[in-house]
């Protein structure tokens, strides 16, 4: 597949696990298995009883001992996000004078303390960098965790699980390669390590490069071994994939291959069309390109929809007031549920769409309703980021879903408006752990900005 490290995240394995990768010269993390109580990001160390602390140390040393002699292992981890962390500066400094031939990495994801030699973030899907310092490393310790189950290979049959969530190996592919190219040129701006969530699934963790029974590898390993050298596929630029008049679109190789492209949904080839200046659309297309390189390589394809919309007309309304009607639920879910069947707890007036309305922070729903107010016609583009799942309707369309159980993440979706009230709905819900919901917007005329409640309306 290409990778050269591998992370062996709060497990140790058998030595025969080390020996081949002494053999075939992978370099390997290693973490110390967690245990005892959990910290968030900006939590104290814990203080654990004598026992614990006594334990976690003997453990600790009889790992390195155990596993001191294998070349491949060049960095010790001993806390991950968190779980059992205490006394971090001192753990960093004793692993560090017990054996200074290998990197010390404090705390991967979290709960940086400031100390070993590196210091590493976490980011979902990412990819993410923390800033450079003068004398530690920067590092990505975790990213990706893009899922796919594949039938009669998963651990489970249903509701297994994914930080993002895809249908087939194509839009897993594509996805993957998206998140490499966001990655390479981090390295020139200092990152020097990032580690892929994950090389199988894991239980209910359907993220893995293969497939729990390991029968299966997801990415093709050419094509992986491509993408990680940098042969991208070619990127089509355009300000928005729907327009009113026209379209223009731009195209982008990496390392200086030929792209062609097909206006007509068919797959390019080298006798294809070959792109040289900016194509202009008057009508909608489906528009597919690759990169061709002299040594033979070609890379995936990129398809980009580009539709032809009209402008959605305004809500036939007299009279408003400002605010949004709000619905406050309480259940447990793992998706959003139809709040059209449900009876609320309380609705109420709210000026904003957040979680303010909720009195808890724990298995609950919002739905909320009213009028926003669009300036000028023209095309609009909607953001939400939420955890758990959200969906957003403007003009009773479905703009956005970010649905189902996941960290906070952004979704986007546009829509031509003309000028004037129109519907907008958003519904939330939340079941335990992390929880966030906001809502922007961007206008021809305006950057990403959190809607301003003055543009919210009732009848």
């Amino acid at each position: 597949l290409g990778f050269n490290c591998a992370r062996k995240h709060v497990k140790i394995e058998p030595d025969r696990w080390y020996y081949w990768c002494d053999k075939l010269g992978l370099l390997v993390w290693q973490d110390m298995p967690s245990g005892d109580k959990y910290i968030g990001g900006n939590d104290p160390d814990i203080q654990r009883s004598e026992e614990s602390a006594f334990q976690f140390k003997a453990e600790l040393k009889a790992m390195i001992d155990a596993r001191v002699n294998h070349p491949s292992i060049v960095m010790w981890v001993p806390f991950n996000e968190g779980w059992g962390q205490f006394e971090t500066e001192g753990i960093a400094r004793w692993i560090k004078s017990y054996d200074p031939t290998r990197l010390v990495n404090n705390a991967s994801g979290w709960t940086d303390r400031g100390v070993g030699d590196v210091n590493d973030i976490h980011r979902y899907p990412g990819p993410g960098r923390p800033e450079n310092e003068p004398n530690r490393a920067a590092v990505l310790g975790e990213y990706g965790g893009l899922g796919l189950p594949i039938s009669d290979h998963t651990w489970r049959k249903e509701k297994n699980w994914g930080y993002r969530g895809f249908q087939n190996v194509e839009a897993l592919t594509s996805a993957y390669e998206d998140l490499t190219r966001k990655l390479l040129p981090m390295i020139d701006e200092g990152l020097c390590a990032a580690i892929y969530t994950q090389t199988t699934d894991v239980e209910i963790e359907v993220n893995g490069l293969m497939t729990y029974d390991r029968a299966i590898i997801k990415i093709n390993p050419e094509t992986a071994r491509l993408i990680h050298q940098g042969y991208f596929s070619p990127a089509i630029i355009s300000e928005d994939d729907i327009f009113l008049d026209h379209a223009r679109i731009e195209m982008k190789s990496s390392k200086d291959g030929a792209i062609h492209y097909t206006l007509d949904g068919t797959e390019p080839t080298r006798k294809s069309p070959r792109y040289s200046e900016p194509i202009f659309l008057q009508n909608t297309t489906q528009v597919k390109a690759a990169s061709f390189w002299a040594d033979g390589k070609q890379s995936l394809t990129t398809s980009f929809a580009c539709t032809k919309v009209s402008l959605n007309d305004p809500a036939p309304i007299a009279s408003v007031t400002p605010g949004m009607m709000v619905n406050y639920y309480e259940g447990e879910w793992d998706v959003l549920p139809d709040f059209s069947t449900l009876t609320p707890v309380f609705s109420k007036n709210a000026d904003a769409i957040n979680l303010k309305p909720s009195p808890r922070k724990e298995n609950f729903g919002l739905r909320f309703e009213g009028f926003i107010k669009i300036a000028s016609d023209g095309i609009y583009t909607f953001f939400t980021n939420s955890d758990d799942g959200s969906k957003l309707f403007v003009s009773d369309q479905l703009i956005i879903t970010n649905d189902g159980l996941h960290g906070v993440r952004e979704e986007s979706g546009k829509i031509a408006l003309k000028a004037g009230l129109h519907k907008i709905v958003v519904e939330f819900f939340q079941k335990k752990g992390g929880l966030g919901l906001e809502v922007y917007f961007k206008g021809g005329d305006f950057a990403k900005q959190q809607i301003p409640a003055a543009l919210f309306f009732s009848e």
